[in-house]
């Protein structure tokens, strides 16, 4: 990937500035400070699965090693909160996962912010560097292990045939187009974390509201720790509880997203890459009444992409490439079992028409289920069972069963895991 690029515009430059130099530099203050006040706190999550996949099972694909039985532990994460001052402090996390390969990726520093807190009353937040993306019901729990399923919601593991440098996946020599041989790119980048600067204004004392605004430097779903163009990305959350019973909320995020290389610089010369943007809105609704719970959230999707001609080449766009998706999560607390409880989750993936008359290559008639120049990607329908007992306040066991529905293919990709869930 090309890192080289230049702009005139000094946005990015100073988001870097201020998510990264600073941000290192009060980590040093924090860590060798002198005062008594001064405190570093760690915590940390492991996972540890027995997981049974199918023939298509991948790390990617359905964060499954393989078809056969596994033993794996698929997040490690380790946490700390460094106090630098009663206004002042530092947060972050290590972590290695499997979402891409067969064992754990290197260990990387997935967040890393400093905070300020300008009152007493903790209601408003300030940070920069690192953080959880503020986007979504699973916002607050992809990091803090308060998913009640096994697997992450479909928006941040279905790869969609979209990638950074040249918009659309391109299909290989042979014209073949196989969900487990890319690399594309979630609705919501699957480690949930973005770089830049966050506004955060909350309700702490009775939980009644809960503010987020981000400017990033790229959208949902990507990941880039650069930017490379002459403004942010925005990224806003917002949440309110009318009743104790009722928790809503709707996100947005749009900024450009496309990271060319050097091979698509040369074919879109002098092509102003911020015009290719995602642009990313959901709202969601919790209710919360004795021993059930109803979650339920739905949005839209738009990446506008370069387009490409039936050789396979890119042309001046953009068009758009559409997508519904949509999460309905039903979960019942047993009375007569404390800390037991079973859930059922049903999610929908369903990509729209291109915008424009483009998008040859991708797919024909039965075979795939798309229509040339019109479907750009599979629909996908999941449906997720549990069965979860809380063992202690930090110990919880899991069972589930994934059953995925890739419609008009052949993708056998489901999924039965048993967790065991440790916080420390």
């Amino acid at each position: 990937m090309n890192r080289n690029t230049t702009s005139t515009n000094s946005g990015p430059s100073i988001l870097r500035k201020v998510s990264l130099n600073v941000l290192w530099l009060l980590l040093l203050l924090c860590i060798s400070a002198g005062s008594s006040f001064s405190q570093i706190t760690f915590g940390g999550l492991t996972e540890i699965e027995i997981r049974k996949g199918e023939r298509d099972s991948s790390p990617y694909l359905n964060q499954t090693p393989s078809d056969q039985w596994t033993l794996f532990t698929p997040r490690v994460r380790l946490f700390f909160l460094a106090d630098i001052s009663p206004s002042w402090f530092v947060e972050g996390s290590f972590q290695a996962d499997h979402y891409y390969s067969e064992s754990l990726s290197n260990v990387i520093i997935a967040m890393l912010n400093v905070n300020w807190v300008p009152s007493s009353r903790e209601n408003l937040r300030i940070g920069a560097g690192s953080f959880p993306t503020p986007f979504g019901a699973y916002a607050s729990r992809i990091h803090q292990s308060n998913n009640p399923f096994i697997q992450l919601p479909l928006m941040y593991a279905r790869g969609m045939p979209i990638n950074r440098q040249t918009g659309i996946y391109q299909p290989g020599s042979s014209g073949g187009y196989d969900l487990n041989s890319y690399y594309g790119l979630s609705l919501v980048y699957r480690r949930a974390y973005s770089q830049g600067l966050l506004l955060h204004l909350a309700d702490h004392r009775n939980q009644r509201y809960d503010l987020r605004l981000a400017a990033t430097l790229m959208p949902v779903s990507g990941y880039e720790n650069f930017g490379r163009y002459g403004r942010p990305a925005l990224t806003a959350r917002a949440s309110f509880r009318p009743f104790i019973w009722l928790n809503t909320g709707i996100s947005i995020s749009h900024g450009a997203y496309l990271s060319p290389d050097n091979d698509t610089r040369e074919m879109l010369d002098g092509v102003s890459f911020e015009q290719y943007t995602q642009t990313i809105v959901a709202a969601n609704a919790e209710i919360s009444y004795t021993y059930i719970r109803l979650l339920g959230e739905a949005g839209w999707n738009r990446w506008k992409v370069p387009d490409v001609d039936e050789y396979y080449e890119l042309a001046e766009g953009p068009f758009n490439a559409d997508a519904w998706f949509g999460m309905a999560e039903l979960q019942f607390n047993f009375p007569f079992y404390p800390g037991m409880y079973s859930g059922f989750r049903a999610e929908s993936i369903q990509p729209k028409h291109l915008g424009r008359s483009g998008g040859y290559g991708y797919g024909s008639g039965t075979e795939t289920g798309m229509t040339v120049g019109r479907a750009w990607a599979y629909t996908t329908w999941r449906y997720e069972w549990v069965v979860g007992r809380k063992l202690t306040r930090d110990i919880t066991l899991k069972t589930s069963y994934l059953l995925t529905d890739n419609h008009y293919s052949d993708t056998e990709d489901n999924v039965f895991s048993i967790q065991l869930s440790v916080m420390f």
